[in-house]
C-alpha cells in the first residue's frame, strides 16, 4: 500500500529537465535561482503564458502547480527576469504523462561504436521493482539487474548501469559499442509489487552509420 506523497519523478539530461507524472497527478513545475528575481513565468506547450510578479518570485523559486493532463504534455519553458541584469534566464522542462513505469528519455541518439544507456523508471516515487527486462528491436529479450556488470555483460554487450538500482525503481541497460542491430524501438518491462508488468518504449537512433546503399556502392565500385 502506497502512502500519499510527491510521486512524480524528475530527471535532467543535457540541460533539459524531464518530469514523469501520472495522469491527473498534482505536479509542481519550477525553476530556481540564487539571485534576486524581478519576475518569472512559464510558457505552456500550447503557447499559453503564465506570469508572476516580484511578489511571487522574490524568494528565488519560480513555481506553478498543475493537475497534469495530456493537454499539458510537451515542452514547457520557464523564464526569469533578474534584478541584476536585463538578460532573462531560461529553462526547458519536458512534461510527460505516463504509466507507473516510463522511459526516462523516449528518444535517444547515440554515436556508432560508443556506449549508451537506456533507462525506464517508476513514476510513483522510488518504488522497488520485482524485475527489469528489455526487448531489443533485433535480438532476443533479456532480464537484467545489478548482478549483470560490465565484467559479465549479457551477450557480451549489455550490462546494468552501476549508478542504477531496482530498489530505487530503475530499469536500465547500458549498451557497449552501439551498432546497427541496436537501432529501432526498445521496450522496457518492469513489475511492481502489485504483480503487474508495466512497459514503455524507447526509440534508439545511431549516428555515424553508413547506409546500406552507401556500402553497396562502395563494394560494387570499379576503379
Amino acid at each position: 500500500m502506497y502512502l500519499f506523497r510527491k510521486a512524480f519523478r524528475v530527471f535532467e539530461y543535457s540541460g533539459v529537465e524531464t518530469i514523469l507524472a501520472l495522469e491527473n497527478e498534482n505536479v509542481a513545475i519550477q525553476c530556481n535561482t540564487n539571485l534576486p528575481m524581478s519576475y518569472c513565468g512559464f510558457l505552456h506547450p500550447s503557447g499559453r503564458r503564465y506570469s508572476f510578479t516580484d511578489l511571487a518570485a522574490s524568494n528565488g523559486n519560480c513555481i506553478i502547480k498543475i493537475n497534469a493532463t495530456k493537454a499539458d504534455v510537451g515542452v514547457w519553458k520557464c523564464y526569469i527576469g533578474m534584478k541584476a541584469t536585463r538578460v532573462e534566464m531560461m529553462k526547458v522542462i519536458e512534461l510527460r504523462v505516463v504509466d507507473n513505469v516510463a522511459a526516462v528519455q523516449d528518444n535517444v541518439t547515440a554515436m556508432h561504436g560508443k556506449t549508451v544507456t537506456l533507462a525506464c523508471a517508476t513514476t510513483k516515487g522510488l518504488v522497488p521493482l520485482s524485475y527489469c527486462r528489455f526487448e531489443p528491436p533485433n535480438t532476443s529479450p533479456f532480464s537484467i539487474d545489478s548482478t549483470v556488470s560490465v565484467s559479465n555483460p549479457i551477450l557480451n554487450r549489455y550490462y546494468f548501469p552501476p549508478n542504477k538500482s531496482l530498489d530505487r525503481g530503475d530499469c536500465a541497460v547500458t549498451i557497449r559499442k552501439v551498432k546497427y542491430e541496436d537501432v529501432g524501438i526498445w521496450t522496457c518491462g518492469a513489475a511492481l509489487d502489485d504483480g503487474k508488468e508495466y512497459t514503455d518504449r524507447i526509440k534508439l537512433e545511431v549516428k555515424g552509420l553508413m547506409s546500406t546503399a552507401s556500402v553497396t556502392g562502395v563494394t560494387g565500385a570499379r576503379f
